[in-house]
């Protein structure tokens, strides 16, 4: 399925660019989490990092579908 992903953060200064367009075989956002981090070397956990599909904050097993915009959100510190 064609995905945009978006990125934020420190997982955009890894990527290199704030979003790209995938073509992905998996199932989930967990699934993509895994593939993205994989790809990009990301160091965190997906229990630390938050996603969103078409701009609403979903759970991880969530099951993506064909166009689905996916936010990538890394671990967020401050104060």
């Amino acid at each position: 399925m064609n995905l945009k992903i978006v990125y934020f953060a420190v997982f955009k200064d890894k990527v290199g660019k704030p979003y790209e367009y995938i073509d992905f075989t998996g199932k989930t956002a967990e699934d993509l989490f895994h593939y993205i981090s994989k790809r990009y070397e990301f160091l965190d956990s997906l229990h630390t990092c938050k996603v969103a599909v078409n701009n609403v904050i979903v759970q991880w097993k969530h099951e993506l579908c064909e166009n689905d915009e996916v936010l990538l959100f890394p671990p967020v510190a401050g104060g």
